[in-house]
Order: C-alpha cells, then sequence, then structure tokens
C-alpha cells in the first residue's frame, strides 16, 4: 500500500525540480501541515481526495494461495500559488501534462502520472495593506498501488457429478461440485 508520506514526498519533488527547471523561485509547503505561510512567493499544496478506482486487478496466486492485488486511484491536488509568477507557475502546471519529459520524469519518479486539470483561477485578495497576487489550480493524478500477499486461497480439487432427473418431461443433470480446499 502506499502511504500518504511517499505520495506528498514524490509531489513536493516534483514541484520543485519544475520550478528549478523554469528558474521560478516558489517555497513550497502543504496547507494543512499547521505551520506560519511561508514569504512569498510561496506554493501551498492540498490533497483533496484520494479515493480508489473499480475493483482491484488479481495477479495469479503463488500455491499457498496468496496473490498480489493492484489498485488504482485518483486524487486531486490543489495548488495556490502567491506571489510574483503566481499565474506563470500555473500555466505551467497547465501544460506539463503535455510534455513527455515531464510525465516520463513524474512517473518514473513516483508512480504518479497526470490525468487532467482545471484552467488557472486568479483568487487575489488584500494582505495587509497591499494586493496579493494568487492563482490557483487543480491537477488530477492517478497512479496505482500494490497489496501484496493477500490470501485469496487456493482450490486444489473440484469434482463434478450429477444426477438424472425429470423435469417438465425432460432429462437433465443437476450438477453437484464438490470442493476440496487445503486446510
Amino acid at each position: 500500500m502506499i502511504s500518504i508520506g511517499t505520495l506528498k514526498d514524490g509531489l513536493y519533488d516534483f514541484m520543485d525540480a519544475l520550478c528549478t527547471h523554469q528558474d521560478l523561485d516558489f517555497t513550497i509547503q502543504w496547507a494543512q501541515d499547521n505551520q506560519n505561510k511561508c514569504d512569498l512567493p510561496r506554493i501551498e499544496l492540498s490533497i483533496l481526495s484520494l479515493p480508489s478506482v473499480g475493483t482491484p486487478i488479481q495477479l495469479s496466486p503463488d500455491d499457498d494461495g496468496f496473490a498480489t492485488l493492484v489498485q488504482e486511484s485518483n486524487f486531486i491536488l490543489r495548488i495556490l500559488a502567491a506571489g510574483e509568477n503566481s499565474l506563470a507557475l500555473c500555466t505551467l502546471l497547465k501544460m506539463a501534462q503535455y510534455v513527455p519529459e515531464v510525465i516520463e520524469d513524474l512517473r518514473e519518479d513516483t508512480g504518479l502520472s497526470i490525468l487532467n486539470s482545471t484552467e488557472p483561477t486568479n483568487v487575489s485578495g488584500f494582505n495587509d495593506q497591499y494586493v496579493e497576487e494568487r492563482w490557483t489550480i487543480d491537477l488530477t493524478f492517478t497512479f496505482a498501488y500494490n497489496m501484496e500477499d493477500i490470501d485469496v486461497g487456493v482450490i486444489e480439487h473440484i469434482e463434478l457429478t450429477g444426477e438424472l432427473e425429470n423435469i417438465d418431461g425432460s432429462l437433465r443433470t443437476i450438477p453437484i461440485f464438490t470442493v476440496d480446499k487445503p486446510a
């Protein structure tokens, strides 16, 4: 199972690499970490939801009945950029999903892929006595994680027998299954 810490570390590294690559100087912090807001320019990250998608895929069980299940999940990352170049950063994030190098690096480093994004939204407001430039964008990511050594059981023997019965004037075989499962 993937931990929220692993996700946060990978997303932090992704944002840091993107800013460094474009010579943007932002301090990155998580919005819900009960810390004071750092100086401008800054990026605040929030994971909004983390639902599983669909049914897990079961890989073939081993001889003892243990298998690996692969589960896909999506999540939304809200990015709030505040200070100089906030719009530039949000526009860069909007375009990042179309740059093959960014997609490949993100997948290799974190196992994440960008599904889509919203348009950058201006949420500028007053901070003390001046207007603080702020822009926000939501990115939807997808990833898969393995749940290993799940006991799915092994059936060693199945016997199918039946009896002929007269049902509405025709003879039919009624199947009877006998399943032997190891103790």
